[in-house]
């Protein structure tokens, strides 16, 4: 009888206990989410950034940040995390993505929704159409099929697709999106319609060395071109895809002897490293060499614009600017550069409280 009492006496204390805990995580949870909704000023700040842990950790977090007029960030949402997530910017405030949720997130509140599967790399985030367009890396599934998953939201509504290969480089154009497919023996572009009448085509393959292959930065589209950088083993090229005709031009514009000199050579940032105007398209390297081409992809000008002495580099673009957010330990900073006249406009000093063991995988200018 003793030992019955007992077990209930602790099975008891152990429900207490639990329930105590719920309690106490409710609180802090509801505490944090004031606290963030406090930090909530998406109309007046000047840039947005997203960071999170990697992909491999067990536990992932990941967290939004907010750049005042007065330079200082702040840590306006907590998220699970999203390895190489992404900022889009709309007109209904700030969307972000993370493990298993897509945040909108206003002055006032923060929206949270659940999607149908849980993600842990992300790729692109981007408006055409009328849909917001959602792109993952997911892994391979149970029959060892590398697979990527395509979201589609429109008036509330959400269509999934599930695209079976390895993507490397994306991009929305006159309504559709356009990926390049890679695996061990091919390169492959696909044109796919969005929405009901989903459809994926294979525009053009690539008559490339896939082994010494690497996309530099996501497409960018004039025309009916897209453009795009890429490194073939030691040179560095610009190819240009006449979406019309499917007509490839590869044009080299730089060269490397050593490996060490040819990664001076690559993207600045892994993502928006290269910006299209009318009249030109422009890739920022690693060295901080802005090179400038006309839109036949011919190189006009090669010249250091950036000193990029720091250990994370992000860079964004508008009509006129190219924006560049710098992180070396604890300091960091926000720079605008003239693209055209070649030199620096602004550089101020960050005032920031960084949460430990993220990283930085996005930065918007709010524009």
């Amino acid at each position: 009888m003793r030992n019955k009492k007992g077990f209930w006496f602790i099975l008891a204390l152990v429900i207490v206990i639990f329930a105590a805990g719920i309690v106490v995580f409710k609180l802090l949870a509801t505490q944090e989410n004031a606290k963030q909704i406090q930090n909530l000023d998406i109309t007046n700040s000047k840039a947005f950034l997203y960071s999170s842990t990697t992909a491999e950790k067990f536990i992932t977090t990941g967290s939004f940040y907010t750049i005042s007029k007065q330079n200082k960030v702040d840590r306006a949402l907590g998220t699970k995390g999203l390895e190489l997530g992404r900022i889009l910017l709309a007109d209904t405030g700030v969307v972000i993505n993370d493990e298993k949720y897509r945040y909108s997130v206003t002055d006032k509140a923060i929206k949270k929704t659940k999607r149908q599967t849980s993600e842990f790399t992300g790729d692109l985030v981007g408006h055409t159409n009328g849909y917001q367009v959602e792109l993952y890396n997911s892994g391979y599934d149970g029959d060892g099929v590398y697979t990527s998953n395509l979201y589609m939201s429109k008036d509330g509504k959400e269509l999934l697709k599930t695209l079976p290969y390895f993507i490397i480089g994306s991009g929305l154009h006159d309504g559709k999106l356009y990926v390049m497919e890679q695996d061990e023996s091919k390169l492959a572009l696909h044109e796919i319609t969005l929405g009901a009448n989903f459809a994926d085509t294979t525009l053009v393959t690539l008559p490339n060395n896939v082994e010494g292959f690497s996309l530099l930065d996501n497409f960018k589209f004039g025309g009916n071109n897209l453009y795009m950088p890429t490194r073939q083993d030691n040179t560095y090229t610009i190819m240009k895809i006449n979406l019309a005709t499917k007509m490839i031009e590869d044009i080299p514009f730089d060269s490397a002897k050593e490996n060490d000199e040819a990664e001076l050579l690559m993207a600045a940032s892994y993502r928006d490293s290269t910006h299209l105007t009318k009249n030109s398209y422009m890739y920022l390297s690693r060295r901080g060499v802005l090179y400038t081409f006309d839109i036949n992809a011919v190189l006009q000008n090669k010249k250091e614009l950036v000193p990029m002495k720091a250990s994370t580099i992000l860079t964004d673009w508008d009509q006129d600017n190219l924006y560049v957010y710098r992180q070396d330990e604890d300091d960091s900073y926000l720079e605008t550069y003239d693209f055209e006249a070649h030199k620096q406009i602004e550089k101020v000093k960050l005032k920031t409280s960084y949460v430990s063991g993220e990283y930085i995988y996005d930065f918007k200018m709010n524009k």
